[in-house]
């Protein structure tokens, strides 16, 4: 891969984190850009130049990442290749090395005291947004006191309070005083002027998620989204109900499936525990019809309940055999679940259920796509009716928040959630292209 020339903004950013470093400054910059603006390709061009100025010398340069973020070790990897002789450079699979120089690969969560704390000249932390206040100042923080390096914080704005965030306050301030540029916002329409590709690129993007998503509005428009807002708006809930589809199936013949079990014993169920009525068990059954085109249309949602676990079981089973579904997502959310996956994985073994764990990484991820399939108009609801399904679920729709833990944006739900909310999370990355934008937005600053 041969690298780009970069472009006017990417240059003035390279040049001031490169001066910090070759003056031994040990400065914190801050750097926002629009997705597809191209931070990989600045981060790696840095790393390249620095390694190539201290080919004779040594430089010890230092990538950090939350997990799963993609790493700029392939380009530098790539430009080497072309410009470098063989056998002066090497690489592993956690560096790569120039001369005397190296640059250094780790996760967040493989910091600890055995990292290199003395002759950093350089620290580059990826998708800054989503490292943990424990990480930053236990690790990141004083790394950079200890070695003196230069700190380049790659970010995008998450919700006003994490430690990027947090960081880039402090550079303003700072550039007040002696009037040093720490922090640098590149925008969307700057971007466009630069690389033509970007504006259709975004507006596709815009397309699928919605201009109010705030995965559109963080990554392109360069918003947080303030804790302990509505997940959806009064004029998206609206909109919602405006596109109610009527309860009954159409011609599709593609019918997808989630099951949540919202209550489930942690105990065995004996007579004395059905005496004093303790064993009440729920689930709630969620079924969509899926058009040519991927969008989702609700149209049943079904609250079940039962003395235990084997009656509940059956009953999830028979509502589902009725409806046939090609696809069954299914999570248990309380209780001890292995019975009830047991028995209702036997009911229905014709048709593969997809069991989701509540991994908060994937749980984040199936929110963006709820929002995603709501804003577009892909997921449509079954047209509210008045029944206890029916109350249950605009109860959750207008009063579930969006919060945040570790990085991650997150849903809290509202007290004594029935699931119905959940049942559409599961069901929202069966709309087209959902797994695509999801592939897309993992690589989150990767451009």
């Amino acid at each position: 891969m041969t690298m780009r020339q970069l472009t006017t903004y990417q240059s003035e950013i390279a040049r001031a984190v490169l001066d910090s470093v070759l003056r031994e400054q040990g400065l914190t910059f801050t750097v926002e850009i629009a997705r597809g603006g191209g931070v990989r390709e600045l981060s790696s061009q840095i790393e390249h130049m620095l390694l190539t100025l201290h080919l004779n010398d040594g430089a010890n340069l230092l990538r950090i990442a939350p997990p799963g973020s993609a790493d700029t070790r392939e380009r530098v990897m790539d430009a080497l290749q072309d410009c470098a002789p063989e056998g002066l450079w090497s690489a592993e699979r956690k560096s790569v090395r120039l001369g005397r120089s190296f640059l250094r690969f780790l996760s967040t969560d493989e910091l600890g005291p055995t990292v290199l704390q003395h002759g950093l000249g350089l620290i580059e932390v990826a998708d800054a947004q989503l490292v943990s206040e424990q990480v930053f100042e236990s690790w990141i923080r004083p790394l950079g006191d200890a070695s003196g390096a230069t700190i380049v914080l790659y970010g995008q704005p998450l919700n006003g309070e994490t430690p990027f965030e947090l960081t880039k306050q402090r550079n303003r301030e700072a550039e007040l005083c002696d009037g040093i540029t720490r922090h640098f916002r590149v925008a969307s329409d700057e971007i466009a002027l630069a690389i033509p590709e970007f504006a259709r690129e975004m507006a596709e993007a815009e397309a699928y998620l919605g201009n109010e998503h705030p995965d559109f509005q963080s990554a392109y428009l360069l918003r947080p989204s303030i804790a302990g807002a509505p997940l959806l708006s009064p004029d998206l809930l609206n909109a919602v109900e405006r596109r109610c589809q009527s309860r009954e199936l159409k011609d599709s013949s593609d019918i997808v499936a989630s099951v949540v079990a919202t209550r489930l014993p942690g105990i065995e169920v004996t007579p004395i525990t059905q005496l004093f009525g303790r064993t009440t068990v729920t689930s709630v059954v969620t079924i969509a019809e899926r058009d040519p085109d991927g969008a989702l249309h609700v149209i049943k949602h079904r609250w079940v309940e039962a003395a235990d676990v084997v009656t509940l079981a059956k009953r999830v089973a028979r509502i589902l055999a009725i409806w046939n579904p090609a696809r069954i997502a299914a999570q248990a959310k309380t209780g001890n679940d292995s019975i009830f996956r047991e028995l209702l994985t036997c009911a229905m073994r014709s048709t593969p259920i997809a069991w989701i764990s509540s991994d908060s990484i994937k749980e984040s991820r199936r929110l963006s796509d709820l929002l995603a399939a709501l804003h577009s108009g892909r997921l449509s609801i079954y047209r509210f009716d008045g029944s206890p399904e029916h109350r249950a679920l605009r109860h959750e729709l207008a009063t579930a928040e969006i919060g945040y833990s570790e990085g991650l944006r997150t849903i809290d739900m509202p007290t004594g959630e029935k699931g119905f909310l959940r049942g559409l999370m599961l069901i929202a990355r069966t709309t087209a292209n959902a797994q695509r934008l999801n592939e897309s937005k993992e690589i989150a600053l990767a451009s």
